[in-house]
């Protein structure tokens, strides 16, 4: 089964730290016969809301694949460790799509710029009906009222 891991470290240690924590959770994935598909260690962001009296984490997300029955041992194990802050485990049932994107700073500000798009997975949006004019539609809504009246 395919899984994402998303974690914080603690914002305590130093960024040399942090990368090699990251690593050697690497590693002790691969303990529990875990395929790393994909790690991505984002440095050190603000936390959306306060965990533990800390604003700041360090960002880590892997994608793996191992055994269903092994998936409890690996949020053990990474639990086990006291540099992390929070982690969420979630099962990756489809691969989701997103467009590639180039990050753009500006005078200060930043701004997304997308590259290139790819196929939705989400459902197909609804036909359009055809534009209808505003007298087609006067002249619909006087027949209904007027057939109203009469009854």
């Amino acid at each position: 089964m395919k899984y994402e891991i998303a974690l914080f470290l603690s914002p305590k240690l130093t960024d040399e730290d942090a990368e090699k924590k990251s690593k050697d959770l690497e590693k002790d994935l691969s303990k529990f016969k875990a395929k790393i598909l994909e790690s991505n260690f984002l440095g050190k962001k603000d936390l959306a809301y306060p965990i533990n009296h800390l604003e700041q984490g360090y960002y880590l997300i892997v994608k793996i694949d191992v055994e269903k029955d092994q998936i409890d041992n690996v949020r053990n194990k990474i639990r086990e460790n006291s540099d992390v802050i929070r982690v969420l485990i979630t099962k990756q049932e489809k691969e989701v799509i997103r467009p590639k994107r180039k990050i753009v700073k500006k005078e200060g500000d930043v701004s997304v710029e997308v590259l290139e798009k790819k196929e939705s997975v989400l459902k197909k949006p609804k036909e359009v009906k055809k534009e209808q004019k505003s007298e087609d539609l006067d002249a619909k809504l006087d027949k209904i009222l007027e057939e109203d009246i009469v009854d």
